[in-house]
């Protein structure tokens, strides 16, 4: 079953948001995807709405870097950026809640070696990736989050 894009998808990233905080990470922490692959870690990203001014928290998978915490702008293969990546974009200063801690944070987008090194280890660790990628012409960015 297809979750992108829809009602219930949205639902879904509601919950573990909340599960994640509440928890302090103890729960919801993990994306479970297949028996055949470890189960891809997740954060709560918390990005200040470039609208509202509002904080805005975001569950996505990550791949921890030594110098910080690395997730994609996919949006499940949709064309148009995800708002939480718009929010970045305008403000990069954010906070994520990882590990039962939260953690302030600086956005930068990654380029050149820097970002297909990084995208080639995070389609490793989650496959999905490729077909999202596939699904659009838009590429995604590969946002890294330094710790302040």
């Amino acid at each position: 079953m297809k979750l992108r894009g829809t009602a219930l998808a949205k639902l879904y990233s509601q919950a573990d948001r909340w599960l994640i905080t509440l928890s302090r990470g103890r729960l919801g922490s993990r994306l479970r995807i297949a028996e055949a692959l470890p189960d891809p870690p997740v954060l709560v990203l918390e990005t200040t709405g470039r609208k509202t001014g509002k904080l805005r928290g975001t569950p996505l998978m990550y791949l921890q870097q030594s110098n910080g915490f690395v997730v994609v702008a996919s949006n499940g293969g949709h064309s148009k950026h995800p708002a939480w990546w718009l929010n970045l974009s305008a403000e990069p200063r954010a906070f994520i809640r990882v590990g039962g801690k939260r953690l302030g944070v600086r956005a930068r987008e990654l380029d050149g070696g820097e970002r297909a090194r990084v995208w080639d280890a995070f389609c490793a660790m989650y496959p999905g990736l490729t077909t999202y990628q596939s699904d659009t012409e838009r590429a995604f960015p590969v946002v890294l989050l330094e710790r302040l």
